[in-house]
């Protein structure tokens, strides 16, 4: 008879609640990619049922250990792209805001600027909720500006964050100039439907949002939106230590490359 296995701690935790684990039931003590991995008993005799599982369970847990460094390496990656553009859209935000206190002319055209799309970046997004939209990941955002009626003055179009966070605003007034004021436009409420696979919970609003808009230039927007709105499409409330402001950086995708 095969001498009673001495199993390590992790796998005593996990089976003792299924043997059936989710992946991220590893996390919690989950070691570094490379540990050294015992090897399959085939000419043993084990009358203890827990040892197939063990290394079945060893499979899932160096899987998700792959998973997790490939998540953590797609975040630097992602993060870095989203400072990058942030840094753009700073150098804009900067120029503006001196030409304004020297009382240059900041008017801009309304034909031109509600007709671009505006490209959203944020590395505090993604240093906030990669984690949480792993499955899905997080695709730089949009801002959508337009004036439907050329005979009109007011403005609609959406906001999306991403995929599982969009919302559409309408009837605020055109501006005209560029400028630091923000301006605060609502967002009607969110039709958006929950998807319990991807750990998402997107409900129906019960009230409107808002978001700030900061008017850069006819390439260049700032978005400003609660951190709130900016979990409200997660199943998890907000962590206590997050922004309690978000900002995204927009770029025209005209020129954004």
């Amino acid at each position: 008879m095969a001498p009673e296995m001495e199993y390590p701690a992790w796998f005593t935790r996990i089976y003792a609640k299924t043997n059936i684990p989710d992946p991220k039931d590893f996390d919690e003590d989950i070691s570094e990619i490379g540990d050294e991995v015992p090897e399959y008993d085939f000419d043993s005799e084990h009358t203890d049922e827990k040892y197939d599982y063990y290394f079945s369970f060893i499979t899932q847990r160096e899987d998700r250990k792959v998973e997790l460094q490939q998540l953590k390496e797609g975040k630097a990656s992602q993060f870095d792209l989203e400072q990058g553009k942030k840094a753009q859209v700073q150098a804009a935000y900067e120029a503006m805001a001196r030409a304004e206190a020297e009382g240059e002319d900041l008017t801009i055209d309304p034909e031109v600027f509600y007709e671009k799309l505006y490209n959203l970046y944020s590395p505090e997004f993604v240093q906030w909720t990669y984690d949480h939209y792993q499955l899905i990941g997080t695709n730089p955002g949009f801002l959508e500006l337009r004036i439907p009626d050329p005979d009109e003055t007011m403005v609609n179009g959406n906001l999306l964050l991403n995929q599982y966070n969009m919302s559409e605003h309408e009837g605020h007034e055109a501006q005209t100039s560029a400028g630091t004021a923000e301006h605060r436009i609502s967002l009607s409420p969110n039709q958006g439907q929950p998807n319990e696979k991807l750990g998402i919970n997107l409900r129906e609003d019960t009230g409107k949002w808002s978001f700030g808009l900061v008017i850069i230039g006819e390439d260049h927007v700032l978005v400003r939106v609660s951190r709130e709105f900016v979990f409200r499409s997660l199943s998890v409330e907000p962590p206590a230590d997050a922004p309690e402001v978000f900002e995204f950086w927009g770029i025209s995708q005209e020129i954004d490359d």
